[in-house]
């Protein structure tokens, strides 16, 4: 019998979270960072398996495509329209400190599957209906990033600026969000990125917003259908900026692939 690839839950104590992704809630210890630091002997025994496993970003930020060519990126806007989802897998790799926060961990030596897959097949969620829909909303998200890159469809995420540098990102040495990002869009060339403001929340900066119109428009892109995480947050943010793209036409969010706080979910839910 395989032996399960979770090794460790980490919950977290509640912390104040002004302005972010989850929720404002109630202070109740000091903030506990979990940080997954594989040791130096693993790395060297799984060195050749973590160098094909592990790196940088395989698509492309917007902000690397020279303006010149973003009109080629028009035939993969199938009808004008593009997908865009903000913040991917957030749950599992940004959500903060708080009552709802895990972090997973893989068994040592155990490279088979990445995190977010770990997380929805093996995670243990036992009677948690709130676990449950977080597995169900990564399942749904991943598969849908999966089916757009496949089918070769005008993808674009917005993920976290820096993400790998940030203070509560816990996979420092082995970028598990890198490598997640990388095997569910398969480096498709349809699939690129924009960075938002913060991590904690949807906006563009003053940069990235103009640019991404630039992009849309010489894409001739009409269509946004919009995805990602939060809901009521992170992309509401996002919503909310979207209605300043001079030529998108029409804009939606699409239910099934967005994702609600688990902080805005009850176990009686």
């Amino acid at each position: 019998m395989m032996r399960p690839a979770i090794i460790a839950v980490a919950i977290f104590g509640m912390l104040l979270t002004n302005l972010s992704c989850a929720p404002l809630s109630e202070i109740t210890k000091p903030l506990e960072i979990k940080v997954v630091e594989p040791d130096d002997d693993l790395l060297k025994e799984y060195a050749e398996e973590i160098s094909r496993l592990y790196g940088k970003l395989k698509i492309l930020s917007i902000d690397e495509i020279p303006e010149e060519k973003y009109a080629e990126y028009k035939k993969y806007a199938q009808e004008g329209r593009a997908y865009l989802l903000v913040h991917p897998s957030y749950y599992v790799f940004f959500h903060n400190y708080g009552k709802n926060k895990v972090v997973v961990e893989r068994q040592r030596g155990e490279f088979s599957k990445n995190i977010v897959d770990i997380f929805i097949d093996e995670y243990p969620a036992g009677k948690s209906r709130i676990l449950r829909r977080m597995k169900d909303s990564e399942r749904r998200e991943r598969d849908f990033i999966k089916k757009v890159s496949a089918k070769g469809k005008l993808l674009i995420l917005v993920l976290p600026p820096d993400y790998s540098n940030h203070p509560e990102y816990p996979y420092r040495k082995l970028d598990e969000f890198a490598r997640y990002i990388n095997e569910v869009t398969g480096g498709a060339p349809s699939v690129v990125y924009v960075e938002s403001e913060s991590h904690k929340r949807g906006y563009m900066t003053f940069e990235s917003l103009p640019r991404l119109n630039r992009f849309l428009t010489a894409a001739e892109v009409k269509s946004l259908s919009l995805g990602g995480g939060y809901v009521d947050l992170c992309l509401k943010d996002f919503e909310e900026e979207a209605r300043n793209l001079k030529d998108i036409e029409k804009i939606e969010v699409v239910r099934e692939i967005f994702t609600e706080s688990p902080d805005h979910m009850s176990e009686e839910q």
